[in-house]
């Protein structure tokens, strides 16, 4: 799933609002690892790599660097979608984060304020995850045949995506990852549950 905050007002590309606590929509990113097997292989320098490095495009995302001020235009909008399709409000507000009864990680449940944002009602498709893999040159999911997602599973959750792919697609489609509270927030719904059965 890909999120935005919602305190970050767009409208055409351009960022006409943006609250002070708000992270923005799109981030400088730093030089990144190797993608795929090294962790010691920056990628300005993927020729160092003999393994995995991958190809660039001329609208590869990472060098994509967006200032304060400058026109944003995600592929959403690009297409004539916004950039709000398909995406629910979490509102703002506390909910408890954590679990003191499964693992020692996951604990002490602790009560955290968030403000509102909006985040995929669904995960992201094979369909859509390969708009992105044909815009950019991206390396298909390993369970992807003949350069294609299995052809029944068009609709299903793409699988087998690392998280730098995962956070690619995100700036790709103009949005980024949920953080790690944003996410379980969204997930543990209003009633706050651990899984949605009880």
């Amino acid at each position: 799933m890909i999120m935005l905050n919602l305190p970050l007002i767009l409208w055409g590309g351009l960022i006409l609002a943006s609250s002070p606590q708000s992270m923005p929509l799109t981030f400088l990113i730093d030089e990144q690892d190797c993608k795929e097997c090294h962790l010691s292989i920056p990628r300005s320098e993927p020729g160092r790599c003999q393994v995995c490095h991958f190809p660039q495009s001329p609208r590869d995302p990472l060098d994509i660097q967006p200032m304060a001020g400058k026109p944003v235009v995600p592929v959403a909008e690009e297409k004539g979608h916004s950039p709000f399709r398909d995406m629910v409000l979490i509102p703002a507000g506390p909910f408890i984060m954590g679990y003191d009864k499964r693992h020692p990680d996951e604990g002490p449940s602790h009560t955290v304020n968030l403000g509102a944002f909006y985040i995929d009602q669904y995960e992201v498709t094979n369909a859509q995850y390969a708009e992105f893999v044909k815009a950019t040159n991206r390396m298909l999911p390993l369970y992807w045949r003949n350069g294609q997602y299995p052809p029944d599973k068009a609709k299903h959750p793409v699988v087998m995506v690392n998280w730098y792919d995962a956070r690619d697609y995100c700036q790709w489609a103009g949005k980024r990852l949920p953080t790690e509270q944003e996410w379980e927030k969204a997930a543990r719904g209003t009633d706050g549950l651990i899984f949605p059965w009880g």
